[in-house]
């Protein structure tokens, strides 16, 4: 017994026409996926691991000629709750109750330019610590 397949043309252009449109589909979600994604804050250049640094409570740390330091994050290494300040020149830029052992993230966009002096203090005698990297100005 001897079966054969016949194809209407009306089908096939049919499911051609589906195919070529979730493929087009397809291809659009990705683009829209894409173009979501957005840099909300200046791009200052990536950091090469020479270049990350922690200061700690008691040791002032002044910002380099031709150089900014992008702050990532506060912490501190006591134990307890304790408040954690950065100071820019003596001027208090933030103030944050962080957790024992742990640091907070430091919102994108603050970067100290050179020659400027940068200090962290806590509660608790030495337990401050800021962190973050140098790019070029």
């Amino acid at each position: 017994m001897t079966r054969s397949i016949q194809l209407h043309p009306l089908s096939v252009l049919v499911g051609l026409g589906i195919a070529v449109l979730a493929l087009v589909t397809m291809g659009q979600s990705a683009d829209i996926a894409h173009t979501r994604v957005a840099v909300v804050s200046p791009v200052l250049g990536p950091a090469h691991p020479r270049d990350f640094i922690e200061i700690l409570e008691g040791a002032p740390y002044t910002v380099p000629a031709g150089r900014l330091f992008v702050v990532t994050a506060l912490g501190r290494s006591a134990t307890g709750g304790v408040n954690v300040s950065l100071f820019i020149d003596g001027v208090q830029k933030a103030n944050v109750v962080i957790n024992p052992h742990s640091m907070n993230a430091f919102p994108a966009g603050l970067a100290v330019p050179p020659g400027k002096v940068i200090e962290v203090t806590s509660d608790l005698s030495q337990s401050g610590q800021v962190w973050g990297y140098l790019v070029d100005e």
